[in-house]
């Protein structure tokens, strides 16, 4: 196991978590496999050359994209293809709960109370504010796409919205639950904000920002599921909201109205993190047109994560893929169409990170660190 300069010790690459057959399989997948496979020390010297000479071609064919992975006290920003760590965020007290990417801004949360937003487009990761004002864990945070706001979500029922250039508080969803703030959402365009909760509902905001000011209205709650609600997330157009719960299901609600549109069942324990997923690349692997169709992606206690195909002219709900390999709780699941194709990454309980290829189910790379992983994303 690698050493960084300050003593912390590095995510190692563990060979020992992978059977011969995974290790067969790695050596034949594309190019994001072979090059996490070297990184996982099972390639040969001859492997090796042959990789990086096929990696520098892929890599001159695609942008480089990076992912962000969070466990123990910190988050690590990798190189999606190679595996290669490129900065670690250290800087919390206490166990880092989420994580999220806008451009070259990172951000994280903590239950040391804290947020802390990163330069991840610098060669150190320097921290550029710590966002402190909640009254216990924060359990997530949430960068706007255009990285101008940042919320937190905490135990102490309350959201609070953040000027992510200036670290300022703008604006504090007093009691916006009646138990804690699990996970936390902007929609695309940054105007309305998804939160979710363990009172068993989400609620939608709308954001009004005037100037230098934000201001937050309740639109309306979403109501439904039988226990706590554990994850969120806007779909690309804005248009839906899905949901994840303890009662293992998913639901999909209309954003405008608030109707119930579908409850997507497939988990058999609680549902952990939930993601649509956008792009032309996922929607030319369902063979359909790019208007009739969008995906989601689910983690679950279950050990599981689920990509899900959605054909809007039928209204027909189909399971694409269930990725199975994880040995316990898969924490965070995060989608990404860039790069080198559709790939999904997985962190779980088991201190594993996985990368997999979204189109044939199969692991592309697979990376242990030295604590159990709570969040993962991708760059945009």
């Amino acid at each position: 196991r690698a050493r960084d300069r300050d003593g912390r010790s590095q995510c190692a690459m563990d060979a020992k978590t992978l059977s011969s057959e995974h290790h067969e399989a790695l050596l034949l997948e594309a190019l994001p496999a072979l090059c996490w496979a070297v990184v996982l020390g099972h390639a040969t010297a001859t492997d090796v050359r042959a990789l990086r000479k096929v990696s520098k071609a892929a890599r001159a064919r695609s942008p480089k994209q990076s992912v962000l992975v969070a466990g123990g006290r910190c988050a690590r920003l990798i190189d999606a293809d190679t595996g290669a760590q490129r900065l670690v965020l250290a800087g919390h007290r206490d166990h880092v709960s989420g994580c999220a990417l806008a451009g070259t801004l990172a951000a994280t949360s903590s239950w040391d109370g804290t947020a802390k937003l990163w330069d991840a487009g610098g060669a150190t990761g320097a921290l550029l504010h710590t966002l402190a004002g909640h009254a216990g864990w924060v359990n997530d945070v949430a960068l706007s796409p255009d990285a101008s706001l940042a919320c937190t979500a905490g135990n102490d029922r309350a959201a609070r919205v953040w000027d992510c250039a200036t670290g300022a508080l703008l604006e504090t969803l007093e009691a916006a639950h009646e138990h804690f703030v699990s996970r936390c959402a902007f929609a695309r365009d940054a105007r309305r904000l998804v939160t979710a909760s363990w009172d068993r509902t989400a609620r939608l905001w709308s954001l009004l920002r005037t100037g230098s000011a934000t201001t937050a209205r309740l639109e309306r709650s979403l109501e439904g599921h039988a226990r706590r609600v554990l994850c969120c997330a806007f779909s690309p157009d804005g248009r839906r909201v899905a949901t994840g719960s303890a009662d293992r299901s998913v639901r999909v609600w209309a954003s405008d109205s608030g109707a119930l549109e579908r409850v997507v069942r497939g988990h058999t324990d609680d549902v952990t993190s939930c993601a649509f997923c956008g792009g032309p690349r996922l929607l030319l692997l369902n063979g359909r047109a790019a208007s009739s169709v969008f995906a989601l992606l689910t983690s679950s206690a279950d050990r599981t994560a689920m990509l899900w195909r959605v054909d809007e002219t039928t209204g027909t709900w189909t399971l694409e893929r269930t990725l199975r390999r994880h040995t316990s709780t898969v924490r965070s699941s995060a989608f990404s169409a860039e790069g080198g194709g559709p790939r999904v990454l997985t962190v779980g309980d088991d201190r594993l990170a996985r990368l997999w290829d979204a189109a044939a189910g199969t692991v592309l790379g697979v990376a242990k660190f030295d604590a159990p992983l709570t969040d993962c994303a991708f760059s945009t």
